[in-house]
């Protein structure tokens, strides 16, 4: 049986979707509140930039955990009805 090697870079795309899926479960967030809330709460601990967020809102997104909707003129992000 053929074992998937996972690469560092993989594993910390998968740290920034959990972050990120975690802060969506608590309120609505634009992308950069999410930023602007990791620093504050992991900043001396982690450096995740603001395109990894951004990578991150994506693919979860794509991957239906997430939909994005406007609010008058705000992008806002919550987690999708279907996550437990």
């Amino acid at each position: 049986m053929l074992e998937r090697v996972r690469t560092k870079n993989q594993y910390l795309r998968e740290l920034v979707h959990l972050a990120v899926l975690g802060l969506l479960l608590e309120r609505e967030y634009h992308g950069y509140d999410l930023k602007r809330s990791i620093d504050r709460r992991m900043g001396e601990w982690t450096d995740i930039r603001a395109e990894s967020i951004y990578y991150a809102i994506a693919k979860l997104e794509e991957a239906g955990f997430i939909k994005r909707f406007a609010r008058t003129g705000t992008t806002v992000n919550l987690p999708a009805p279907s996550i437990l």
